[in-house]
């Protein structure tokens, strides 16, 4: 029972903030769902970091 709540508990911490996120930086926030699967969430953090965002044509960086 511990393990399943430590790792509903991971998930819910990983999908909340990759929901608000993921709009942010062009994607669509439903693959959020996705951030509870450990290596899935950790591969989006990735993508995110990585990603050309939709502000940095906007400030000519």
């Amino acid at each position: 029972m511990g393990l399943i709540l430590g790792l509903l508990v991971n998930a819910v911490l990983w999908c909340i903030p990759l929901y608000r996120l993921l709009p942010r930086a062009g994607l669509n926030p439903n693959i959020a769902i996705l951030g509870a699967i450990p290596i899935v969430g950790t591969v989006l953090l990735w993508i995110i970091a990585f990603k050309r965002w939709p502000a940095d044509g906007a400030a000519g960086v």
